[in-house]
Parts: structure tokens; C-alpha cells; sequence
């Protein structure tokens, strides 16, 4: 890069080597496209995102779109998102939250958005600066995980439920198992009448 400085009557041409910075700034983007995140500033007064992604600041500027603070966000999350956002704002907290969004192509995405509010003396929010990174394929798994859990829950509960009642159908047939040894042990010294009233004893204990 060439710099130009007056000094007096004389202009001194210098040049500054701008290669490493260069590589750098592109590892950067290399690195955040990689990891899925893209970065941004939100204007208050303007209500508009300036998107550091190229390609998203193109879009913009293309469709002519006015990407406010939530554009995209499908319509099921808005009023979550929306009250997340300006609850933080409220208590001059940074924000970490997962929306739903309508990508250009048409397809949902989750991202995750991490934003900082700056504000002015008066405590008015000027300005958001934030990330989001699309976090779609770590948040379905949790779902799946969730409902294998929940599946499982339930499976184990009806197991329980199963067993439960298998251990008392157990305990029944012990007692009335035990119920009849006892009577045919009885039986020898009984006559008929001890023998029924035996019985029905028998059955009034092991009926309730």
C-alpha cells in the first residue's frame, strides 16, 4: 500500500507491506466459514444489518431487501426471539439465543446469534454487534436425542407398569398356592363342614 505524507514543500512516497495482514484477514474468513459463522452490525436509529459476509451484503444490496434486526426469522420464533432480544436490552446483558431463519435459497437454518449492545449516555441502545452461526445439524441431533430419550422413558415406564403387574399376579398365586398347601395338609383331620367353612375362610382372606 503506497502512503503519501507532506512535509513542508516536499511529499515523502513511502509503501507498506500489506501481505501478512492480507493472509491473515483471509485465514479469518477462511476460519469463520468453516465454523458457520458470519458477523454483524445492527443500527438502532436505521434499523438495518450491515453483514460482514460479502455475499450476504450482496444479497441485501441486490434485492434491495431492508434487513432489519430480525429479518428471516420464521414466523413461529419472532415473538420468542423478539423478547429475548430486548429483555437483554433491558438488563444491558449479551444475548445468546437459537431462531429459526428463511435463508435466501429457502431453506431453514438454526443459528445461534451471540450479540453486544453498545449504548449511548442516556442508556439508549445505539448499536448491536454480534455473530450467528448455523448451528442446524448439532440442533436436529439434540432433538432426535431428546425424543430417543423420551421414547425411552416411556418404554421403561410401560416396562415398570408390566412388571409391577406381573410381580403382583406373582404374589397372588403364591398366597393361593400357600392357601391350598395348607388345606390339603388340614384336610385329614377336618369332616366336610370344617373342611368348607375352611374354604370359604380361605377365600375371604385371599379376596378381601
Amino acid at each position: 500500500q503506497e502512503t503519501v505524507t507532506r512535509v513542508g514543500d516536499e511529499l515523502l512516497i513511502g509503501w507498506v507491506d500489506l501481505t501478512e495482514l492480507r493472509q491473515s484477514q483471509h485465514l479469518a474468513t477462511e476460519a469463520q466459514a468453516i465454523a458457520r459463522i458470519t458477523s454483524w452490525e445492527y443500527d438502532f436509529a436505521s434499523d438495518t444489518i450491515h453483514y460482514a459476509d460479502p455475499a450476504l451484503q450482496a444479497e441485501a444490496e441486490r434485492t434491495g431487501s431492508r434487513f432489519g434486526l430480525f429479518y428471516g426469522v420464521v414466523p413461529d420464533d419472532q415473538e420468542r426471539i423478539r423478547s429475548v432480544f430486548f429483555d437483554a436490552v433491558k438488563r444491558r446483558v449479551p444475548v445468546d439465543a437459537v431462531a429459526r431463519y428463511r435463508m435466501p435459497d429457502g431453506a431453514v437454518r438454526h443459528l445461534r446469534s451471540r450479540v453486544r449492545v453498545e449504548y449511548d449516555h442516556d442508556g439508549r441502545p445505539l448499536r448491536a454487534v454480534g455473530s450467528s452461526q448455523d448451528v442446524t445439524e448439532e440442533t436436529l441431533l439434540a432433538q432426535e436425542l431428546e425424543t430417543h430419550r423420551a421414547n425411552l422413558e416411556k418404554l421403561v415406564e410401560a416396562r415398570t407398569t408390566e412388571l409391577a403387574r406381573a410381580n403382583e399376579q406373582l404374589r397372588v398365586t403364591d398366597k393361593r398356592l400357600k392357601a391350598m398347601l395348607e388345606m390339603s395338609q388340614k384336610a385329614a383331620a377336618l369332616n366336610e363342614g370344617e373342611l368348607l367353612q375352611l374354604g370359604i375362610d380361605e377365600a375371604v382372606r385371599l379376596t378381601g
